[in-house]
């Protein structure tokens, strides 16, 4: 029996969606094909147009799940791929599940207007099979690929999925380590460091990030009017820092920040991804 795909909206199939996730979780238990079957993980963001394509057999089995979201950033309007995944044992079931679902998605986003679909690859070996499927890399610079439908990223969209400069981010990094009282173990570990840090462009980025909700945390406290007792200390703000870089190579082993330090994380995370 071949696996239909069928496109769910988080804005109104949310019910649909449950019983759907809850027939995931039973199927996980008795399915060693999948690495996980379950195809919402990310959840459905209220301030995003996000849809759930799900490949799935007459009897409810599913065989393969993607999740994408709608954009109109930098005065275009695109598909984002967050997820896509098939069962990782091949047979003329499963075979081709992958493809499927994404025919679907680029006939809907032709229907709908997208100027292209893009995503992120997990490695070069994925890479090589959306290179199978018509995505290029805009940029050499950038790891992101894109499959053009009625146009190309524009400037501003390309520039905004750029490499963080190195140098301004270690500088920053260095700023924090520096504030009173000085932090002499941080600085250590920055030198310790610097080397594989500014080889590792995905380290470098998962820095950034974390700078970023370090600023955008101080943005909301300052906003809120919070009081002192109540904001993420420069201790935590200095182990996040920290657990980036000691989980490179030369880092040693991770101190966790504390979970103040993670709550506040999470809060400006989510706050992140819905203000995508």
């Amino acid at each position: 029996m071949a696996c239909e795909v069928i496109r769910y909206d988080c804005a109104k199939d949310a019910e649909i969606i449950a019983r759907i996730g809850h027939n995931a979780n039973v199927q996980l238990a008795r399915n060693d094909g999948f690495k996980n079957i379950f195809p919402w993980k990310k959840q459905c963001s209220e301030e995003s147009v996000h849809y759930h394509y799900v490949a799935r057999n007459s009897a409810g089995l599913i065989c393969g799940w993607m999740t994408v979201l709608w954009k109109t950033e930098f005065g275009q309007k695109y598909v984002y791929i967050n997820e896509i995944t098939t069962r990782r044992i091949k047979d003329e079931f499963y075979g081709g599940v992958g493809q499927r679902l994404h025919a679907r998605l680029v006939e809907d986003a032709n229907a709908g207007g997208a100027e292209f679909i893009y995503l992120y690859p997990l490695n070069p070996v994925v890479a090589e099979i959306y290179k199978k499927w018509g995505y290029i890399h805009a940029r050499p610079e950038i790891v992101n690929m894109f499959l053009m439908l009625k146009g190309a990223p524009n400037r501003a969209m390309l520039d905004s999925l750029m490499p963080p400069d190195p140098r301004i981010i270690m500088v920053a990094v260095h700023e924090f380590a520096m504030r009173r009282p000085q932090d002499n173990v941080l600085l250590e570990l920055i030198e310790k460091t610097r080397r594989n840090m500014l080889s590792n462009p995905a380290k470098m980025r998962e820095l950034k990030e974390t700078l970023e909700i370090i600023e955008g945390t101080e943005y909301l406290e300052e906003d809120d009017d919070m009081p002192e007792e109540g904001r993420l200390s420069l201790a935590d703000k200095r182990a996040m820092i920290s657990e980036v870089l000691r989980s490179v190579k030369g880092g040693k082993r991770k101190i966790r920040a504390s979970r103040k330090a993670n709550k506040k994380r999470r809060a400006i995370t989510q706050t992140r991804k819905n203000s995508l």
